[in-house]
């Protein structure tokens, strides 16, 4: 099956991506955000390789547009990463608050959450998954309306539950 084929790679190279910025964001090693960007160019690789096997495969093979639509997302996750990171190095400062660094943090455990579900898929969890998701929005959302300081940040983070949330519809989709 494609879902255990190079797919499991756009996963793992997402999740050290993810997992690598919240270390930089948390040791306010700023400095090194190149060396994470490094990580979106892998991703964006992996995930156009898995994209031209989907499209290869399309007809052949049963929910394969679903497993195209879901290696999509994870790259626009990637790619919302990247853009942070580089609105980060844009700014005068690239700090960010301690509340956005734990929010971060709260929005990658979804990531592992999902990457979690796809693999030992059962409908009430995923509907647990999904309802965790719109809460951490929520959240989200709230904290984004009073920031001063962090509202590019939080739209980025808003960005990625979004992507999230998406994801976890179309692999409902893929297993019923």
């Amino acid at each position: 099956q494609f879902k255990h084929f190079n797919y499991i790679k756009c996963y793992l190279v997402l999740l050290s991506f993810s997992e690598e910025t919240f270390k930089l964001l948390e040791e306010k090693a700023y400095d090194k955000i190149e060396d994470v960007l490094v990580h979106e160019n892998t991703l964006n690789r992996i995930s156009n390789y898995c994209e031209r096997i989907l499209v290869l495969y399309n007809v052949k093979r049963q929910h394969s547009t679903s497993h195209y639509i879901i290696v999509k997302i994870l790259e626009a996750i990637g790619d919302d990463i990247r853009d942070f990171l580089k609105y980060l190095q844009q700014k005068g400062t690239p700090a960010v608050s301690k509340e956005f660094i734990v929010d971060y943090k709260k929005a990658m455990d979804c990531l592992r959450e999902y990457y979690t579900l796809f693999h030992s898929f059962d409908l009430k969890k995923a509907e647990g998954v999904y309802q965790g998701f719109v809460d951490l929005e929520k959240e989200l959302k709230n904290t984004f309306q009073k920031t001063k300081d962090d509202k590019v940040s939080y739209h980025y983070l808003l960005s990625i539950m979004s992507r999230l949330r998406d994801t976890v519809g179309t692999t409902i989709g893929l297993n019923y």
